[in-house]
């Protein structure tokens, strides 16, 4: 049976599980296969079945660590749900419907003792009518109506994700954490796990935008093509590489990294790697700047030296893009 530890994350606290199942480095040639497996080694150590309850998420899981809700969405209520529920859900249906084995039957007959059902698309919904209590209220929700994303966190991490070391508080959520632990782990979702993160990653380069030359583009405009496809240049592509890894922990500030780089250098590819490696690495957001021993630049530095996918002169010598410090 995995261990489940209690961690501390600011105000919030919880279960923590570590997936064992590792995601093998890519052998092909794709820049996507390579962008999407170095976001999961930073993320989960790049492996399946790793659980985080500890962070006011509720639940993070998956090898990309998707959330099931936006504590800054929860920080205020508004008695508003529509904007409560994250990515996590449309993921979590996904590897219900397909895994092989018990954990995934249970979940679903809980969430349906707690008069929840989780839809084919991913949101979790009131099963019937029911009330809850909301910030001390009485909610009355009606079935079909997304379900608060307190209510969610107080059953899977109570109470609004602090949950304590001992007691029962504890024992309920550490249960959960195993339940989604051994789904997660389910070999049989394995490819579910990663062809959602892909879709996610390609999405996100489809979608978000930057302004070169005065006029907007998306990050494929950018990159010459569909991502799907590009076998990109390999300084080009470690530098995408780790502004992906980078902003699945945060998206506003990765954007805006891209976009002062993209400025900087007239969107020039020849320039603009070594550029957006230097921004990332040098923001003081989180742990991203490269002067943290342990912060997300270094991981992911030492990641992308130790899979072999991009040569040591990107990262040690005078062509290096991404060295040890700026």
């Amino acid at each position: 049976m995995p261990e489940v530890k209690w961690r501390q994350f600011g105000n919030y606290s919880g279960p923590l599980v570590t997936g064992v199942d590792l995601i093998p480095i890519p052998t092909g040639n794709l820049s996507a296969e390579r962008f999407h497996w170095l976001t999961t080694r930073v993320e989960t150590g790049g492996t399946y079945g790793t659980i985080v309850m500890f962070d006011g998420t509720a639940l993070t899981a998956g090898p990309d660590q998707f959330i099931l809700v936006y504590p800054k969405e929860l920080a205020s209520e508004d008695f508003n749900s529509a904007d409560d529920q994250g990515p996590l859900g449309a993921l979590l249906a996904r590897v219900l419907a397909v895994s092989t084995n018990s954990y995934a039957i249970e979940v679903q007959r809980l969430f349906k003792s707690l008069g929840w059902v989780l839809s084919p698309s991913g949101t979790l919904r009131y099963l019937s009518d029911q009330t809850v209590v909301l910030a001390g209220r009485t909610v009355n929700v009606k079935a079909g109506a997304l379900i608060y994303g307190s209510v969610l966190r107080d059953e899977l991490t109570p109470v609004g994700g602090r949950v304590p070391k001992t007691g029962p508080g504890w024992e309920q959520s550490a249960q959960w954490a195993l339940r989604f632990n051994r789904v997660f782990s389910d070999p049989a979702t394995f490819s579910t796990q990663r062809h959602y993160g892909l879709e996610r990653m390609e999405s996100a380069f489809k979608q978000r935008k930057v302004t070169v030359r005065g006029r907007a583009t998306s990050i494929e405009g950018v990159l010459g093509g569909d991502l799907g496809t590009l076998v990109l240049r390999p300084d080009i592509e470690l530098a995408f590489a780790l502004w992906y890894s980078n902003s699945v922990n945060a998206p506003a500030i990765a954007m805006r990294c891209l976009q002062d780089a993209c400025t900087t250098t007239n969107r020039d590819l020849l320039s603009l790697p070594k550029t957006l490696i230097q921004m990332l690495g040098s923001s003081n957001f989180g742990r991203w700047s490269a002067n943290i021993p342990e912060g997300r630049y270094q991981r992911t530095r030492k990641a992308a030296m130790e899979s072999k996918l991009w040569s040591t002169d990107l990262f040690m010598g005078p062509t290096a893009i991404m060295p040890t410090r700026f």
